[in-house]
């Protein structure tokens, strides 16, 4: 069959026999145009195009680290126990300046908190009524203070004031998984299902107005947290991948890159017989990215590697990195000697949360003090002496060293 092509104004007729003959006559030519076919035809992956914010070789992942080598101090926060306030598994965290808002990923609601762990309130309530929801994905809080729930599977919203009263239900067009705020009235959707998958909504005005990135089937797994807010910048991590993009009305623009050299994705996928993309066992697969003015964090597992997974502290000011892994670190503060303390949040004055779980604490304090009397440990057990195994977990506050 011909074609015809436009050159230099003329249109002119393409033999597509003549070219297949040319390609032949230069191997580098088709083994070009096999690559890009190959690369681009497979999914809409897009390859890094600024250069590395942070660098992870093999190397950097057998350093072995105490945790005093990178907290200076810490604070615990018991969060209260009672009837009506039982946290089984600690979801998204959010600080402000005089408190703390904590999804509870077990009764699906969420928990509003004073410094020092006493409960405020709670807020949201499971259900089918206008004002309830069957499934809480995601929570922002607005300037205001009030509450933004998302309920992506039944596509719909429920805005709460901060006491926890439901003054406002929005419908959804479409399915999301998790959202985050932009300014005073576009929210940004990670699109669910079938979805694009950013979309963004003019929650004033209840329109769609823009959306990047068609739906793929290769992306058919989400990320378990694919934004991250770093002052004005919201930052979008797609699955699989190892670039943030910073999502605006127009755009999606590369922002950061991490680039793991002999781990790096590389678009290539395996599959399963269900028709689910997965990586490859020998690339790292990050997830649960945070940042801020003084750090970023994320963890990342490899398959190829002996240890996983590993948690990443980045250090902005100086550039250094730590990397901890189960196998390569001492729990030397806090003696939680479970995984290294990844972290869920971060306060507003920019220091870093991690979750301790008492039932697993405790136990593990208890067995510690038939073989330590270092200071570290006498002093932890005076600040948990109240602390039961069967209260609710315990949030700590790290103050980082300057590395």
């Amino acid at each position: 069959m011909d074609s015809f092509q436009k050159i230099q104004g003329k249109t002119t007729k393409c033999d597509f026999g003549s070219l297949f003959v040319t390609i032949l006559q230069k191997p580098m030519s088709f083994f070009l145009i096999v690559f890009f076919f190959f690369c681009f035809s497979c999914n809409n992956y897009i390859p890094p195009s600024i250069p590395p914010t942070i660098v992870i070789n093999k190397e950097d992942c057998k350093q072995t680290y105490k945790l005093s080598d990178i907290v200076q101090e810490y604070q615990l926060i018991p969060l209260e126990t009672s009837d009506s306030c039982l946290i089984g598994s600690v979801g998204k965290i959010i600080f402000d300046t005089t408190s703390f808002y904590l999804k509870d990923e077990t009764s699906k609601l969420i928990y509003h908190f004073d410094m020092t762990g006493k409960l405020h309130n709670t807020i949201g309530r499971r259900g089918r009524g206008p004002f309830e929801y069957l499934h809480l994905d995601d929570y922002c809080i607005t300037k205001n203070k009030n509450i933004l729930v998302l309920d992506g599977s039944s596509k719909k919203m429920i805005t709460y004031t901060s006491c926890g009263r439901p003054i406002a239900l929005q419908e959804l067009p479409f399915f999301a998984d998790s959202f985050e705020i932009l300014n005073d009235s576009i929210l940004i959707f990670n699109g669910a299902a079938f979805e694009d998958q950013i979309i963004l909504w003019d929650y004033r005005n209840k329109k769609r107005i823009n959306s990047h990135l068609k739906y793929d089937p290769h992306y058919n797994c989400r990320p378990l947290k694919p934004f991250t807010k770093c002052n004005n910048e919201i930052l979008w991590q797609r699955e699989f991948e190892q670039m943030l993009y910073r999502v605006t009305e127009q755009e999606l623009i590369p922002a950061r890159y991490i680039d793991f050299q002999e781990f790096a994705y590389n678009g290539k996928l395996e599959k399963t017989p269900q028709g689910i993309y997965f990586l490859q066992p020998d690339i790292a697969h990050m997830n649960r990215y945070y940042e801020n003015d003084k750090y970023i964090h994320f963890i990342f597992e490899c398959e190829a590697l002996d240890d996983m997974p590993f948690l990443v502290y980045y250090f902005k000011k100086s550039g250094k990195k730590i990397i901890l892994n189960n196998n390569h670190y001492k729990d030397d503060l806090t003696f939680y000697h479970i995984t290294p303390p990844a972290i869920n949040a971060f306060t507003t004055a920019g220091d870093p949360v991690s979750v301790l779980y008492t039932s697993f604490w405790l136990k593990n304090l208890e067995n510690t003090s038939r073989k330590s009397t270092i200071e570290a440990f006498e002093k932890l057990k005076e600040r948990t002496a109240n602390i039961s195994e069967t209260d609710n977990p315990v949030l700590v506050i790290y103050k980082l060293k300057d590395i």
